[in-house]
């Protein structure tokens, strides 16, 4: 029998996004952009996965920062621990006004190899 030596690479980053269902009840993924204020609040939270299509790779979210700005332009960044929102940022969530921006970093995921990494930051404005 002929022997062959394979190389592993390891999996690429994951992409954060958040999922919630629509009005006829069809799941929604978003991983940037626009997003109503209803859809962020009803949401579970983040989660992130590897998924191109050809291969779905869900990781575990096990923490991230949101970072709001108030009405004077100042950063606000509030930390969670787990994939869900925490009740500071739901508030903060709830205040803001249609067009505003606010960003997602920060966010530690883990792989189904255990492997915990910092990957990619989400830029979302509310609708």
């Amino acid at each position: 029998m002929a022997t062959h030596t394979f190389r592993v690479r390891t999996l690429p980053d994951p992409t954060p996004y958040i999922e919630y269902r629509d009005a006829g009840g069809n799941p929604v993924i978003r991983k940037g952009g626009s997003i109503p204020k209803a859809a962020l609040l009803q949401s579970d939270g983040l989660k992130a996965a590897i998924d191109d299509g050809i291969l779905h790779v869900p990781f575990q979210v096990k923490s991230f920062r949101t970072v709001l700005f108030d009405s004077m332009g100042n950063a606000i960044p509030e930390v969670s621990d787990g994939n869900r929102f925490s009740e500071r940022q739901r508030e903060q969530i709830r205040r803001l006004t249609r067009g505003s921006y606010f960003y997602i970093s920060g966010v530690r995921a883990a792989g189904p190899d255990g492997t915990e990494r910092e990957i990619a930051v989400m830029e979302l404005r509310v609708n």
